[in-house]
């Protein structure tokens, strides 16, 4: 019996030593983890090239990423893509960051008109080193919102006036992809599909 023990406290101890439970103090079991330099680079460049402008991740695809790597240069270093939305003439912009020895710099930016970008792909084209960039950015196309049998709490109406309550997680109005189950096609659905008495 107490060879037993022996031979248990012995594969308990190197099963510690295995996992690292001897070789790592407690206070770094809960640490949060610490993100990189460079991702502090990334981000500190991609704030100063955005401004005040905002993230617009591509809605469709397999690249849905507001901030994407790809090495469209082919020189086995990845450039980092920035896809957002800045001011209102050309408003789509791909901001293109290339890591120096350093850090990062704006090297290209293409802008575009729209209200989002539809969905990115990298390609092999021209097969010359690096990848292209593939954008697909929809036609825009008039708002028109169609009636839709939602769930609406109201909690007063009269002919001028509707108070309802906003499910959480619910868009307000149709926009780049969302063109359905919004807070405006359950209101046209409640209103006989026109909001112009409210």
């Amino acid at each position: 019996m107490k060879g037993k023990r022996w031979v248990i406290g012995l594969m308990t101890c190197f099963l510690m030593f295995l996992t690292g439970c001897l070789s790592v103090g407690s206070e770094n079991f809960y640490a949060l983890p610490q993100r990189s330099e460079k991702y502090r680079d990334l981000q500190a460049a991609v704030e100063r090239a955005m401004g005040s402008g905002v993230y617009a991740a591509p809605v469709s695809g397999s690249n849905r990423q507001a901030i994407q790597q790809a090495d469209l240069d082919g020189d086995g270093r990845e450039e980092a893509l920035v896809f957002c939305r800045i001011g209102t003439e050309h408003p789509l912009k791909v901001l293109i960051l290339k890591r120096t020895e350093e850090d990062y710099r704006l090297v290209c930016t293409i802008e575009g008109d729209g209200s989002a970008f539809d969905s990115v792909q990298y390609a092999q084209i021209d097969g010359a080193p690096g990848q292209e960039l593939l954008l697909t950015v929809p036609e825009p196309r008039p708002a028109a919102p169609q009636p839709e049998d939602l769930p609406l709490e109201i909690l007063y109406q009269d002919a001028d006036l509707a108070v309802v309550v906003k499910p959480r997680g619910m868009v307000t109005h149709p926009a780049a992809g969302h063109a359905e189950g919004t807070l405006v096609n359950a209101l046209l659905h409640h209103c006989g599909g026109s909001l112009s008495g409210i």
